[in-house]
């Protein structure tokens, strides 16, 4: 109940936010089960009736009134039953979509509230209603009359009205049904009798009450942004509680703000006062509600002297001199969000002569002061006002190790960087500092906006401050809110000398040539690697550093790489007896959403390890190309067939999890990075995607330096002995590297379980005997040479989108021309 309260119900409850009606409407059979009542009947003895509601009703459509119906019908004396015309009872069952009989159910009920209901008002359309007798009818007519609820009020609810394609308004139809997730009509003076009930606590303890204002923390620790019931969230320093209502002609919305004793309660008979803040639920941002943010500006957060008023529609120039007498910097935070609103109404048309990117520049002509901090120090390279579609960069030369303080301003969507900046070694290419979205913070304006404010150590040599924009929402080409200060670009600062630490454990080779490598080999790889835009890449043999290039420090994603990781875990606890590998899907009680077959339950832990489970469900971080090849459902037993499986992949995380009561990101921290000496991993750097289709495993995700990868192909290098400790199974470690099935469409290309393998001759290279990897997306790569003693890691930064992708023919060639650097 905790859950479906706090939307945390889908996927592994109580672990992450997903806001659901559906779910959520799930409450009124826990009130059935504990108390005999309906919903909206519990709401109208305890709530409605107490307070003294008069203008609050409910949406006439509800499966408990079917009962009631039938009790009534029986002590009127009356066949307890709804009567076809022919006089045969419809069979009924509890009225549930899962129910076989729900069509019957919906179908009767329909017919009988659309008989004396006002039709005008609501729109019966889930199945088409079914005849009945006129008895059945003029028994509901009376029943209906002996229900308060469908009272005075019934008779004085406002007019629902619609939006056409044309954004004009036309007569709409209420949704007939409620339920504890949507449905009652009321008025804002009921609501604010119910706003004062909860403050003074005549509804429920404070303790309980205090319950519901909380935000909700997840089972993994992080703080969430809905209690029980309601949204919370905090701006300037206020806690601010709040819901909105979106449904057909109908919106709503509430904001509290407890410590100034103030609520603000807006209802809509037209969905637009919702429909003008996207994605308002999924974000659980009241802000993005222009609604609230007049509230907000005008009675909470009102500065002294008159308001602002902004007139969407005054000319530009009127606009931008009204923003710029905003100097109170909430104010002009809330001013900022007031045009972000603007722009989406223009964007969808409904702002006539305005455009998007003309409204979100009004801010920047107005607040053109600087913002970039104010820092006494010499300013050595400065990159600004960057448009779209420019790479913009700056040289600099230091002549000794020196501190330097880095700050840029960008954009980030969903964990991509678009516009963003680094620093570069001119000489060889490599990158030493990247702006990426993990270390940002919001930057004002539109939550795209990201800043970065950092400080490092670069030794002597030439370098290149660079910073790239794409083709929308850069410097005088806004289509979001700008940053506070119109700032985009990058600047660094000289902040003394500094002291080069070089913190690796690893051993460095000080002689490539003695471990076999040629150096004019080495150089022929650098040039390549530039040449690519690769951001690390590191050779390490018999266990010593040979080569490095680029970040090697940095944590990057894995991507499908993940997968390679997971199985040396998956090793230690098989081994240990936690897990089998023979356990089917149906003994590890795995579900999702299409239900599985029987033949789908039949298969084998290690049917998944090898993407041979036979399962062919729509998953997560599945490409459109995985999509296409997805085989049909049912095509193949488990075990007899190999296809490259997300749903394998993501289904290993969910059963990982359950079977260990161990988090993955804890478990590796705790079994290997620690164990082998990572310098960089945290637990934090493994996280979990939830999505909003049909299945109901997330997909787990890594972050991994270079050189702690390649720690972990070394481990795999040494049969998972580490220091003279069995840190995986030296026999999992061979089981998994060799290889199950072999590619038709790539001949030598093989997979294990969750390692590619490759033979001496495939992908049109010859490479040394026993050769494997794990791969992901951007040419994310650690191969692991046991013919050479030798693991490789390659890494893109996928951080920067396709900007920065290397190709994968790339990325082989690179590989194949370091073997051929080897000395004979």
């Amino acid at each position: 109940m905790r859950h479906l309260l706090s939307h945390t119900s889908a996927y592994w409850p109580g672990a992450v936010y997903h806001y659901s009606g559906d779910r959520y409407s799930e409450l009124d059979h826990v009130l059935e089960s504990m108390t005999g009542q309906s919903f909206r009947a519990l709401a109208t003895e305890r709530i409605i009736e107490p307070l003294g509601f008069t203008d609050t009703t409910f949406g006439p459509f509800e499966g408990a009134m079917l009962e009631e119906f039938l009790d009534f019908r029986e002590s009127r004396g009356e066949p307890r039953a709804v009567l076809a015309p022919d006089g045969t009872e419809y069979e009924f069952g509890e009225f549930r979509d899962d129910d076989p009989h729900v069509e019957t159910t919906v179908g009767a009920l329909e017919t009988l509230v659309a008989s004396v209901a006002d039709t005008a008002l609501y729109n019966f359309r889930r199945v088409p209603p079914l005849p009945v007798d006129e008895g059945s009818l003029e028994s509901f007519a009376a029943f209906w009359a002996s229900q308060a609820r469908f009272g005075d009020a019934q008779s004085r609810i406002a007019r629902p009205y619609a939006l056409d394609d044309s954004l004009d308004l036309t007569s709409g139809r209420y949704s007939p049904n409620n339920s504890a997730a949507a449905g009652i009509l009321s008025s804002a003076v009921d609501l604010a009798r119910f706003d004062a009930a909860l403050d003074w606590n005549l509804l429920v303890r404070r303790s309980t009450q205090d319950l519901a204002f909380e935000p909700t923390i997840s089972a993994d620790g992080d703080t969430l942004l809905y209690g029980f019931g309601w949204f919370v969230h905090r701006f300037a320093g206020k806690k601010l509680l709040w819901h909105y209502g979106y449904w057909d002609c109908a919106s709503s919305l509430i904001v509290k703000v407890p410590e100034d004793g103030i609520t603000f309660v807006l209802l809509a008979n037209t969905n637009a006062l919702s429909r003008a803040a996207p994605g308002i639920g999924m974000t659980g941002d009241p802000l993005s509600s222009p609604a609230a943010v007049l509230f907000l500006r005008h009675l909470v957060f009102a500065p002294p002297g008159d308001p602002i008023v902004l007139d969407w529609n005054a000319p530009l120039d009127s606009m931008a001199e009204t923003l710029s007498a905003a100097t109170d910097s909430i104010e002009r935070e809330l001013l900022s969000r007031e045009l972000g609103t603007a722009a989406f109404v223009a964007a969808i048309g409904a702002l006539p002569g305005r455009t998007p990117e003309e409204l979100c520049g009004v801010a920047d002509e107005a607040w053109t002061e600087p913002f970039v901090p104010t820092v006494d120090l010499p300013l050595v390279a400065l990159v600004e006002k960057v448009g779209n579609d420019e790479l913009a960069s700056e040289v600099f030369v230091l002549g000794a190790p020196r501190r330097m303080r880095v700050y840029a301003v960008g954009e980030a969507i969903t964990g991509t960087m678009y516009d963003y900046a680094w620093i570069e070694d001119t000489a060889t290419g490599g990158r030493v500092w990247f702006m990426n979205e993990p270390e940002t913070e919001h930057a004002g304006g539109s939550e795209k906006n990201r800043k970065i404010d950092v400080s490092l150590v670069l030794p002597a040599g030439r370098y290149a401050l660079r910073f790239r924009a794409d083709d929308s929402h850069a410097f005088g080409s806004w289509n979001g809110i700008p940053p506070n200060d119109g700032f985009w670009g990058a600047a660094v600062w000289d902040d003394g000398p500094g002291e080069l630490v070089d913190a690796t454990t690893w051993e460095r080779a000080t002689d490539p040539g003695a471990l076999g490598w040629s150096a004019a080999g080495l150089d022929t790889v650098t040039a390549m690697l530039k040449r690519a835009g690769s951001a690390a890449f590191l050779v390490a043999t018999d266990g010593k550093l040979v080569y490095e290039y680029g970040t090697t420090s940095y944590p990057f994603r894995c991507h499908s790489a993940r997968k390679s990781i997971l199985s040396g875990l998956y090793g230690v606890y098989i081994h240990e007896g936690v897990m089998a590998r023979d356990a089917t899907l149906g003994d590890l009680g795995i579900v999702d959403s299409p239900p599985l077959t029987e033949t789908e339950e039949s298969a084998k832990l290690v049917h998944l390890l090898m993407a041979r489970s036979g399962v062919y469900i729509p998953a997560l971080g599945e490409t459109p190309g995985m999509a296409e090849r997805r085989p049909e459902r049912g095509s193949h037993e488990p075990g007899t067939f190999w296809y490259y499986n997300n749903w394998d992949f993501n289904v290993l995380g969910t059963i990982f999890v359950r079977e260990t009561g161990e988090e993955i990101g804890d478990a590796f921290d705790r079994r290997i990075a620690q164990p082998i000496g990572m310098e960089h991993f945290e637990p934090d750097d493994v996280t979990y995607t939830y999505g909003r289709g049909s299945t109901v495993h997330p997909r787990y995700a890594f972050r991994m330096s270079a050189r702690d990868f390649a720690r972990y192909g070394q481990l795999f290098l040494q049969e998972g002995e580490w220091g003279g400790r069995e840190v995986i199974p030296a026999k999992w470690v061979r089981e998994s590297t060799r290889t199950y099935s072999e590619l038709e469409e790539q001949p030598g290309l093989g997979y294990g379980y969750m390692w590619w393998t490759l033979a001496q001759d495939a992908l049109g290279k010859q490479w040394p005997a026993g050769m494997y990897h794990a791969a992901g997306f951007g040419s994310q790569y650690l191969h692991v040479i046991p013919e050479l003693n030798t693991v490789v890691v390659h890494f893109s930064n996928t951080y920067a989108g396709t900007a920065e992708l290397v190709d994968d023919r790339v990325a082989f060639e690179i590989v194949a021309e370091l073997i051929e650097a080897r000395l004979e």
